[in-house]
């Protein structure tokens, strides 16, 4: 998995390329924590538009990065999932604890 990380403001973006998995979840930790330390952060935008695949391990992480950004008072955005990660998404309901932007069944965007 390919990761690259961009601050706008008070805006982070990571964008993930690959499969979202075990093996890739050391490096995720690495890169959302660089983001969580940086002075003045309120959001956090997660490109999923390049994942492919992401299992239970990526749940997971992503619970905890949720977690993690409401002690310190940022939001977490999942911004563009691709059909496939959708349909995982939509299946163990992360809608209701995410705000996804920009998937395909979704009208409105952020």
């Amino acid at each position: 998995m390919d990761f690259s990380t961009e601050i706008l403001g008070n805006i982070g973006t990571l964008k993930l390329e690959g499969r979202f998995t075990y093996e890739t979840s050391l490096e995720f930790k690495t890169q959302t924590k660089r983001l969580l330390d940086f002075p003045g952060l309120k959001k956090i935008h997660l490109d999923l538009a390049r994942v492919a695949y992401l299992d239970s391990n990526a749940l997971g992480m992503l619970l905890l990065l949720r977690e993690l950004a409401q002690n310190k008072g940022v939001d977490v955005f999942l911004m563009s999932p691709s059909a496939s990660v959708m349909s995982i998404l939509d299946m163990v309901q992360f809608g209701k604890l995410f705000t996804i932007v920009g998937s395909p069944n979704s009208a409105s965007d952020l």
